[in-house]
């Protein structure tokens, strides 16, 4: 009689080990899972800071959030030096249909917000198994002041993101503005170095199709023209433009062009 009962205290004892055996490795599976999540979420928006131009940096930035859990796509819509930009990621949406069917804004006071909740409803029998029931939206801003949202959607009742998923998502959007504002001002300079420093003149992809002798007199001069007359080594007190004819020498600064 003794035996088993201790039979049957091992056995409970074992099973009680099994099932502790069980969640510990189930919560160790979830936390090797949230960090390689995170890892990768972590490399994403790393590589936010390394696009070369804006509609990259919006793409990753659209990435990135669909990689929360919970998030059936996303979507950035931004406004850059008056410009409409935008992208998505995980939703068969084309780029100007975002601005038009899935804008986001904030109060009608323009009073500034941490995010903006969407519930969507639709009429008896017009949602599909794949229709979208919820969205987040969250502004991004840069050091200009703000720019527009990055919004993900779920197909759930229940906000797709919230707890840890939101902060990973304002994260990424802390990382986008800067990055949109260092992919702006690269765009610039590469403009900008689009004229040849010594002699002022316009590269040829100013000019579509093949170069012709009336787009080498005609187009590269007035280019030239327009741009080489508000260098200060031309028009400056001092330049060559204003020394012209006099027979005194130009004042140049070799440091600008």
């Amino acid at each position: 009689m003794l035996r088993v009962e201790v039979e049957r205290r091992l056995d409970r004892g074992l099973l009680v080990i099994g099932e502790q055996m069980e969640a510990l490795a189930q919560e160790l599976a979830t936390t090797v899972e949230k960090v390689r999540e995170d890892a990768v979420r972590a490399r994403i928006v790393e590589s936010l800071g390394q696009a070369l131009d804006l509609d990259e940096v919006l793409a990753r930035c659209a990435e990135a959030a669909t990689s929360l859990h919970g998030v059936a796509g996303a979507t950035v819509a931004v406004r850059v030096d008056g410009v409409p930009l935008s992208a998505s990621a995980g939703l068969a949406v084309r780029a100007h249909d975002i601005a038009d069917a899935g804008a986001v804004g904030g109060p009608p006071d323009g009073s500034r917000v941490r995010a903006v909740g969407i519930s969507y409803h639709y009429p008896a029998g017009g949602e599909g198994q794949t229709a979208l029931r919820s969205a987040v939206a969250v502004p991004v801003e840069s050091e200009s002041g703000h720019l527009g949202f990055l919004a993900v959607f779920g197909r759930d009742e229940e906000p797709p993101v919230a707890g840890r998923d939101f902060q990973a998502l304002e994260t990424i959007v802390r990382h986008t503005g800067p990055a949109i504002e260092a992919a702006r001002q690269r765009g610039d300079l590469r403009r900008l170095s689009d004229a040849d420093g010594l002699t002022g003149l316009e590269a040829n992809l100013r000019f579509g199709g093949p170069e012709t002798m009336e787009t080498k007199i005609f187009g590269r001069l007035t280019a030239w023209q327009n741009w080489i007359f508000q260098r200060p080594n031309a028009v400056g007190a001092e330049g060559a433009l204003r020394r012209y004819g006099t027979g005194l020498k130009g004042d140049f600064n070799p440091e600008r062009v």
